[in-house]
Formats: structure tokens, sequence, C-alpha cells
């Protein structure tokens, strides 16, 4: 962490971490990260929307930020419902996120069967034909054709 010329630590705001987030999801995913109204407390404050219908609900701190209670308490309830929660802190967790949700997808994986194959490469061409968002339509681009390989 870098420090100030008065030897403070800098801790990055969440507003420009959201920026951060948004632009890599965008960039590096092809996806899309909506905010959601803080109309019940304790909520994750992203909604992440992936390529081939992946999503995960995001909870951004800055390096030093931590969950209240009431957020461990609403996390858990929704990972208990099969729902992903990701909690990310800071600009090194974001990256390496990011890094491991494109490198998720591997078409040499032997749980995934021929038919699920198809389906994710029709999936991926269906979104590529469709979206004007040039990311997406890269990524999706590129999971069909690994898809087929």
């Amino acid at each position: 962490m870098a420090n100030s010329p008065y030897g403070a630590p800098i801790v990055e705001l969440e507003a420009k971490l959201e920026s951060f987030f948004h632009r890599e999801v965008r960039s590096r995913l092809g996806g899309m990260v909506v905010k959601l109204a803080p109309t019940t407390k304790g909520i994750p404050d992203r909604l992440v929307i992936l390529p081939l219908g992946q999503m995960y609900l995001v909870e951004l701190k800055t390096s030093k930020g931590k969950l209240s209670e009431m957020q461990m308490f609403v996390h858990s309830r929704i990972r208990s419902l099969g729902t992903e929660v990701v909690v990310l802190h800071g600009r090194g967790q974001i990256l390496g996120w990011c890094h491991a949700k494109a490198n998720q997808f591997d078409p040499e994986d032997k749980k995934q069967s021929k038919a699920q194959l198809a389906k994710k490469a029709a999936t991926a061409k269906k979104i590529s034909a469709k979206t004007k968002d040039y990311h997406a339509r890269k990524r999706a681009e590129k999971i069909a054709a690994e898809a087929n390989a």
C-alpha cells in the first residue's frame, strides 16, 4: 500500500474502486455491472452479469474495509440459497477475481459433456450476434471458438 507524503497510508475510495471494477468487468470479461439500490440492509451492492448466464452478487470494500454484522448475515443467507456472493477488498482482489473468471471456461474440462459445450457455444454465438458491446462480443466469440475446438 502506498503512503502519502505525510507518511500515512493511502486508502483508495470505494467510488474509485467501483469505477475500476466496472472497467475491468467490461474489458476483461465482456460483462456488465449493475449497481443495486440499497433497499435491504446488508445486501451486496453490485450484480455482475457475465456471458453464458453467469451472475454474481459482489460487495466491494477498500483494502481496509470490513463487512458489517448485517452484511455477513445476509451474505450467508444468500449463499445458503445457492447464489454466489463475492467480497472483494481493493484493486488486487478485483484483478485476481477478474483474471480467475476470464480463465474459468476450459473446453478441456472433463466434467463438461459435449452437449454442454455445444449449448455454451450456441449461447455465445447468440450473444455475439446480438450485442453491440465490443468486449462482450469478443468474449462470446472466444468462448464459442474454444467450445467448438
